[in-house]
């Protein structure tokens, strides 16, 4: 694989889910194309379905963490300095640990 084939895939690659099988709920839509039994009129049907969903999904929970527990996540955070651009990013796993409540699986300096 060269670097700029895996450009094109990075933001479609999935790698600490923890996960066998694509989250349709999560997935991007070059994700669910990918899937077999997907077809291009089923993505967009997932698609659709999803969009009605999130506001619904995005109302506030009791505990809005518990949903979060076990996903995983890459924050991206940039800023500048001197005419320099810095960025960092951290795959992180939330828990159910109040001790430690996520495992960071990643980090980089881009």
């Amino acid at each position: 694989m060269t670097p700029e084939i895996f450009q094109r895939i990075e933001p479609a690659v999935t790698v600490y889910s923890g996960r066998q099988f694509v989250d349709p709920q999560n997935a991007a839509r070059e994700v669910l194309m990918a899937v077999p039994s997907m077809t291009p009129d089923g993505v967009e049907s997932a698609l659709a379905a999803r969009a009605r969903l999130r506001p619904m999904t995005e109302l506030p929970a009791a505990d809005p963490i518990a949903s979060l527990r076990g996903r995983a996540f890459t924050i991206r955070a940039e800023f500048e300095k001197s005419n320099r651009k810095f960025t960092y990013e951290a795959a992180v796993r939330l828990t159910d640990d109040p001790l430690q409540p996520f495992w960071l699986l990643d980090w980089r300096v881009k």
